[in-house]
């Protein structure tokens, strides 16, 4: 437990509520972090920051390939803390295209199972309206 601690806070992820279990902490609400948090550490990770081996961070970038086409990547994580309510569910990642990378990080109140997939249609949608993805 003293390693988690321990990296959260160097690569400041959040804030750790202590006591908290080791299996599911990142699932349970003990994690707290903001969605500018979020965006935050991203860009690090993306900048490759973090005292981390480059077979990290490509581990990091194979799991989190969402979608891959001849304009446009996008990297990306989904979230679900199920034990608050209401739920909450996050989609975090970023979009590489041919000109720029562009970071993103969407919580949602989530009120059924049926609503999480929208945690990626909203972003989507969002990055489409905003001329990020076509």
């Amino acid at each position: 437990m003293e390693k988690y601690r321990d990296y959260l806070h160097r690569i400041a992820y959040g804030e750790l509520r202590e006591p908290f279990d080791a299996t599911s902490f990142w699932l349970d609400d003990s994690l707290q972090i903001s969605a500018i948090e979020q965006v935050e550490f991203l860009r690090n990770v993306y900048q490759r920051f973090f005292p981390f081996s480059a077979s990290n961070y490509e581990t990091l970038r194979q799991i989190m390939l969402v979608e891959s086409g001849p304009t446009f990547t996008i990297w990306a994580k989904s979230g679900w803390v199920s034990s608050v309510t209401p739920q909450i569910g996050w989609y975090v990642g970023y979009v590489e295209t041919t000109t720029d990378v562009w970071f993103f990080a969407l919580n949602m109140d989530i009120l059924s199972e049926e609503e999480l997939p929208m945690r990626q249609q909203l972003t989507k949608a969002i990055l489409q309206k905003k001329g990020i993805i076509k």
